[in-house]
């Protein structure tokens, strides 16, 4: 399992659901970023009821780098408290995030201030005080109706205004599961991890995260990632959604990718790796 770990991290993200890779391999680069260094990657799943995506991130908080799952009901105390705790954290999961940045502004407003500074202030006593929150978050939300339509893009079935969806590295749609494997689901075709398979998993992490912190990206790269996000801004249906600090999030996950593949320098492999995650992301069903 470890030397897959090394090649395919998204293979072993919840095996038990099927298919939804755009967003497991979304979600393995996120647990392998250093937000600390403010190498954030935000990832948004919008799926319906049932889709898996709350599945995906249960484990992803189990896996990661000081992970932590939040409810619904979280008040903006607890919100504080848990950011200033757990800083640092690769994978804080938002579940129903539909529901609280309608029902409950505050949180959300915390949560855009972390992501975006790193930090979140606090009001006490007329005083104002700055805490680093140094956090990826990995939101999980509803579409506008039931399901998802695999003919329309994503960001054009929620209900987030576009200033909030743009704090998001990626908005990642999370389809239910086609009824023809049906079958696989009922002979038990992939299961679910054991507690000590999870470990593992996220020894693993850890143990890359401590030997890989600072990756070097050349300027060949560097240059090759603006001109593909130029492209992206010119030929993506959601183009609005792209700008400069999509290249900055680019560069992230491709750290990230070096991280989980071992190596401190990035490579046009790397690049390449990074590239169809977004080109599938941003323009679906150009790859």
């Amino acid at each position: 399992m470890i030397n897959s770990l090394k090649t395919e991290l998204s293979e072993l993200i919840c095996p038990h659901i099927i298919g939804n890779n755009l967003a497991k391999k979304a979600v393995g680069l996120q647990l392998f970023s250093e937000p600390r260094l403010k190498e954030f990657i935000h990832l948004m799943l919008i799926g319906g009821a049932q889709s898996g995506k709350t599945d995906i991130g249960h484990e992803a908080s189990k896996i990661a780098f000081r992970g932590s799952y939040n409810g619904t009901r979280i008040t903006p105390v607890g919100m504080i408290e848990r950011l200033q705790y757990f800083d640092g954290s690769t994978c804080m999961v938002q579940d129903e995030m539909d529901k609280v940045e309608k029902f409950n502004k505050r949180v959300s407003d915390m949560l855009l201030s972390a992501m975006e500074l790193g930090q979140v202030r606090v009001d006490k006593y007329g005083t104002h005080e700055t805490y680093p929150a140094r956090v990826n978050f990995l939101a999980c939300a509803n579409p506008r109706g039931e399901r998802l339509n695999p003919f329309i893009s994503v960001l054009h079935q929620t209900n987030f205004p576009l200033p909030f969806l743009t704090r998001f590295t990626l908005v990642v749609p999370f389809h239910s599961l086609d009824p023809i494997y049906y079958s696989d689901v009922a002979r038990g075709v992939n299961r679910r991890h054991t507690s000590d398979e999870l470990q593992k998993i996220k020894d693993y992490i850890i143990e890359q995260r401590a030997k890989h912190v600072n990756i070097r990206v050349p300027i060949s790269l560097r240059d090759k990632i603006g001109e593909r996000i130029r492209w992206l801004k010119e030929e993506a249906v959601s183009r609005d959604m792209i700008g400069p600090r999509t290249v900055h999030s680019f560069i992230n996950c491709v750290k990230a990718r070096c991280r989980m593949v071992g190596i401190d320098v990035a490579t046009r492999e790397e690049f390449d790796y990074v590239e169809n995650i977004y080109v599938e992301a941003f323009t679906p069903g150009m790859i």
